[in-house]
């Protein structure tokens, strides 16, 4: 084994420096491509926003044109009957409607009866809040779709940066398991000088540890290959080169994002509570006792009419409907005038459902409850809003510490490595020794870059408690 190829690979911070600047980067960016759940992530996104825009045509303008049943009589002569409409809509305007219809039969001409024009609105009812509703839960969807594909991102990130932490952590191993190597290597060498032969026990043992120290090497050498060639694919890459070639030069330092830098307000699951009992809110207000619903219309040579007499005369026809309590009590009534001063003729109707009325009783009562679990779930919300205050603001001032700790000890190995390089160079000191104070300042040099990659999952840790629309770029 080259010992002493083996000790300046231990040196990592030569080896950083080499690394190409974009390189993190790449890894990162091909680490998002290859993530399954993002893509699937987007593909929902893609599809709610298909989902919003059919929702608002839905509930938008319409026209709508039928035929009807279309009749045919082949009987001596070939007859067709059929019963046209054509029918515009303006839902965001009480639910107003224009209705055009007609009877149309073709014998040996065409014959038009109950052609009518009528135009119908509501006139007290939950049309129009529902509609609102209805379109402001389908945009709601689709925010919530954009948060969790942002997420989805934030969460991909603390993955690599994660996976990318615990490789440094087996390179830090390495490079202590590098160091015993060097030491029992250099021991065993001076065993054999001092004339221990190969069945002295003290050969045995120091030829033992030498062995055991090669295999511990080569086993974590082998795991962080290992490891590196799946985190290289995950990324997209192929791993072809060596490890600190292939790993990135280093890790920005991040400003460390504080959990009251975040507005309560925007705490997921506060905002979330807030947010269903404002729909809910919305929807219980939108949940009219009465529903009344109007129409006035004109009909050419109506049909209607009782007396045959006057079946040929025009008519003008209006009429109403009203239910209460949903279904409880239904009742509509119409009336068509004959503009020729013939006998109007009446029409209405009654439907009563005692049920239906038992039923909202419950429904009542249910929406009692509903009312006080969505206080518990804002109370719920805010109390984990600040056990998360605590927790948060604990791990950041901890990982400070650290910083500072691992700062400062790094520091002090530099210092003394370069004093020892000096010392070795002037042969005051052994390689083994000087080989000591090398290792325990790169230690330290992985440790700082583990502690910024923390920093960064710390960050992205913070970041998913809350909702961020300001920070997601327009969709």
């Amino acid at each position: 084994m080259n010992y002493k190829k083996l000790f300046l690979y231990s040196i990592l911070s030569l080896s950083f420096l080499l690394y190409a600047e974009g390189k993190l980067e790449n890894l990162l960016n091909g680490f998002y491509k290859n993530n399954l759940d993002l893509l699937e992530l987007s593909n929902e996104v893609e599809n709610q926003i298909l989902q919003t825009q059919a929702d608002k045509i839905s509930n938008g303008f319409s026209i709508k044109l039928e035929t009807g049943q279309v009749n045919v009589n082949f009987g001596t002569a070939t007859n067709i009957s059929l019963s046209p409409s054509l029918t515009f809509a303006l839902p965001q305007a009480d639910n107003l409607s224009l209705k055009l219809s007609s009877d149309i039969d073709f014998d040996d001409k065409a014959s038009f009866t109950n052609n009518s024009i009528s135009l119908q609105s509501d006139i007290y009812s939950s049309f129009l809040d529902n509609r609102k509703i209805t379109l402001e839960k389908s945009s709601r969807k689709l925010l919530e779709l954009q948060r969790k594909l942002q997420d989805g991102f934030v969460s991909a990130e603390s993955e690599f940066y994660t996976q990318l932490k615990s490789i440094y952590e087996l390179g830090a191993q390495v490079v202590t398991a590098e160091k015993q190597l060097y030491e029992d290597k250099i021991d065993f060498e001076k065993k054999k000088a001092q004339g221990y032969g190969s069945s002295s026990s003290t050969y045995r043992m120091a030829q033992m540890e030498l062995y055991s120290s090669e295999h511990n090497y080569e086993v974590i050498q082998h795991k962080l290959e290992s490891q590196l060639k799946v985190f290289a694919a995950k990324c997209g890459q192929e791993y072809t080169t060596n490890v600190w070639d292939f790993l990135p030069a280093q890790i920005a330092e991040v400003k460390p994002v504080s959990v009251l830098d975040y507005e309560k307000e925007n705490f997921k699951s506060y905002e979330s509570a807030s947010y269903t009992t404002y729909i809910n809110e919305k929807i219980r207000k939108a949940d009219k006792t009465v529903n009344v619903t109007g129409s006035i219309g004109y009909t050419f040579n109506s049909s209607d009419l009782l007396n045959s007499q006057s079946s040929s005369s025009d008519t003008v026809d209006l009429g109403t409907s009203l239910s209460l309590k949903k279904s409880f009590l239904k009742a509509n009534a119409g009336v068509s005038i004959p503009v020729d001063g013939s006998s109007p003729v009446a029409r209405f109707g009654l439907s009563l459902d005692p049920n239906a009325f038992r039923l909202e009783k419950i429904t009542e009562k249910q929406k009692k409850l509903e009312e006080k679990n969505e206080q518990l779930a804002i109370e719920q919300a805010l109390s984990d809003y600040e056990t998360t205050v605590i927790s948060q603001e604990s791990k950041l001032e901890d990982l400070k510490f650290n910083k500072s700790k691992i700062e400062e000890t790094l520091s002090l190995y530099t210092e003394l490595e370069k004093e020892m390089k000096n010392s070795f160079e002037r042969g005051y000191i052994s390689e083994s020794e000087y080989k000591s104070y090398v290792v325990n300042k790169e230690k330290y040099t992985i440790e700082k870059i583990i502690n910024q990659i923390d920093f960064i999952i710390y960050n992205n840790s913070t970041k998913l408690y809350f909702v961020r629309d300001s920070e997601r770029k327009n969709d």
